[in-house]
């Protein structure tokens, strides 16, 4: 059975999360290099952001799917799960999916990380976690 406030409290973390991380996208990139605090607290924001989102995918996965397998899922196929589950469509599922990608680089990859590349992610992060937090939130109103 789907603990929906379990879910509830970490979209709501996600919320407070995108809050912060919309504040941080009004600096250039140039701007956020000179600031290791705010180019530290994106990346680890960044990261929170993924990784709740994670948490609820495997939760749901957990409780909704019919799994063949015990097998864990990788982190990218918890978001194409959710495709199969109808959480959300396929465009966006595929689209979001790349987010664990992210993350695996922030939190494994941490001395190679190109800065570019967080700096850009925060904009499609705002966009995609916003959807990614009405279709779950849909979702589990049906549920």
């Amino acid at each position: 059975m789907l603990n929906k406030e379990l879910i509830r409290n970490k979209i709501e973390y996600i919320h407070k999360d995108l809050v912060i991380l919309t504040e941080l996208s009004q600096y250039s990139f140039e701007e956020l290099m000179k600031d290791s605090l705010n180019y530290s607290a994106c990346e680890r924001i960044l990261e929170q952001i993924v990784g709740r989102a994670i948490d609820i995918n495997q939760h749901i996965i957990i409780n909704m799917a019919k799994l063949e397998t015990s097998a864990p899922l990788e982190y990218r196929e918890t978001f194409l799960k959710l495709i199969d589950l109808q959480v959300y469509p396929k465009d966006f599922g595929e689209r979001i999916a790349k987010s664990a990608g992210l993350r695996n680089m922030l939190v494994h990859e941490y001395d190679k990380i190109e800065p570019q590349i967080v700096y850009s992610s925060v904009s499609d992060t705002l966009s995609e976690y916003i959807k990614y937090c009405e279709y779950i939130l849909k979702y589990i109103d049906l549920h």
